[in-house]
């Protein structure tokens, strides 16, 4: 009888893995940092998302975010100053973005980021921080709402400021199904 426990609560574990697992990713396999752009240019805001004004080097890193579950995988490495004299500390180029532990961040999936299907709509993660290197690991959940699952290939990912303001997006996107990864 205990054997018997023991192998419906594998069976049971086993199942709410693949249950969790099931749906739709949306995964961007690098995170880039803004530079050269025009702060009043149309073609850089995303969603109620914005340009910051000083220009960002992002050594590497990738965000994905599963439709069905809500749940946030971003990692971003060595974020720095692709400017010199960037920041209130007027930092050198190259000086990374790890100095402000003080400034929250969050990453946001923008819904239909060009409002073709009656959106857009900003799904922002919980605050997050960059470490002293300028990099973030974060793992986490948001709420998703029907046009992000309705359209998954519409959705945009940028990172930057608390408020409205971004400074790196994500790139490569794919839109994987549950047997694709």
């Amino acid at each position: 009888m205990r054997r018997m426990s023991v192998v419906a609560a594998i069976a049971l574990l086993g199942f709410a893995a693949s249950a969790l697992a099931e749906g739709t990713i949306v995964r961007w396999n690098a995170v880039v940092g803004l530079s050269g752009q025009e702060l009043d240019s149309s073609n850089l805001v995303v969603g109620d998302m914005v340009p910051v004004a000083n220009w960002h080097w992002v050594d590497g890193g990738k965000a994905q975010l599963n439709l069905a579950t809500g749940q946030v995988q971003i990692q971003i490495q060595h974020v720095s100053w692709a400017v010199h004299g960037g920041g209130i500390n007027r930092n050198p180029i190259g000086h990374v973005l790890g100095g402000y532990p003080d400034f929250p961040r969050t990453g946001t999936f923008v819904c239909d980021s060009m409002g073709k299907y009656g959106g857009p709509i900003s799904v922002h993660t919980e605050l997050v921080y960059l470490d002293a290197n300028g990099s973030l690991n974060y793992h986490g959940r948001v709420d998703v709402p029907t046009l992000c699952r309705d359209y998954p290939d519409q959705i945009a990912f940028v990172f930057g400021s608390a408020g409205n303001r971004y400074f790196a997006f994500g790139a490569a996107q794919q839109v994987l199904n549950s047997d694709e990864y």
